[in-house]
């Protein structure tokens, strides 16, 4: 199996992908099938889901063998590690083959690089049982796109006054709120300033809770794509989708806290 990396607009989306994944789990799942690389996993708390394609397309090299391993496990933290440190002058070339123990990360300097040199790395590889989940298919009662800068500020400017976030959601507008001990904060959007707005015939939904720490964790790469898609539903998981290019995603989910509670 080989893929790499060597456009730096990519590279730096590849890097932002890492570095939200390692705040989530310690251990990443890459299933590479003929198309495209698939990564699956949860958080320690199995509260968040993250579901992640970036098609063969996507890559700059992306070759799979039939005789080689189409699953392999890595600690998040240790390739973010090594990807983190590519400059400009690197690209980034994966690769094993067969059953593999290790996965090849080499940081190759472009020819045209002066001053910078090439680094190679073996990681070794993590047995692990987990399976597969299904994420099934589902219509939500609230749709948005909003900017992905913006939604990033307001989150980080939340958590200090509290710890959940509650979302009311109006044909008219989108209200985030959250409260603690150290006061409250609120936030109103007008339908009319955000990009794509949908909302179920009823015009309203009841008010919808999720934990503030792991939808600011969700929302700390602007990176990834100048929108957040954001799907809501009653008693329903809430889907952070980030568009990339060439047909590719990520995807965040979150299971909603019962009853309001702290």
């Amino acid at each position: 199996m080989k893929f790499s990396i060597t456009d730096n607009s990519k590279k730096d989306l590849f890097v932002a992908i890492v570095a939200l994944l390692k705040n989530s789990t310690g251990l990443l799942n890459l299933m590479f099938n003929d198309d495209y690389l698939y990564i699956q996993g949860m958080d320690k708390s199995h509260v968040s889901l993250f579901d992640i394609k970036l098609m063969k397309s996507w890559f700059s090299e992306y070759e799979k063998d039939k005789n080689d391993k189409c699953e392999i496990f890595v600690v998040p933290q240790i390739l973010f590690t090594i990807i983190s440190s590519a400059s400009n002058e690197h690209d980034i070339y994966f690769e094993f083959s067969g059953n593999p123990e290790n996965l090849d990360i080499n940081l190759i300097t472009k020819k045209t690089a002066k001053g910078e040199f090439s680094n190679y790395f073996r990681i070794p590889l993590v047995d692990s049982d987990v399976e597969l989940l299904n994420v099934p298919e589902m219509d939500y009662d609230v749709e948005f796109s909003v900017n992905a800068k913006k939604l990033s500020e307001i989150t980080n400017k939340m958590v200090n006054f509290g710890d959940t976030i509650n979302f009311k959601c109006t044909e008219q507008s989108i209200v985030m709120m959250t409260n603690g001990l150290n006061g409250q904060m609120s936030v109103n959007i007008p339908v009319e300033d955000l990009e794509e707005y949908a909302i179920s015939e009823d015009g309203e939904i009841p008010e919808i809770s999720f934990s503030l720490g792991y939808v600011t964790k969700m929302c700390l790469s602007t990176k990834l794509s100048p929108e957040i898609k954001v799907f809501l539903s009653p008693s329903a998981p809430m889907k952070l989708a980030y568009s990339l290019e060439d047909d590719s995603h990520v995807f965040f989910y979150l299971a909603p806290k019962e009853n309001n509670d702290e």
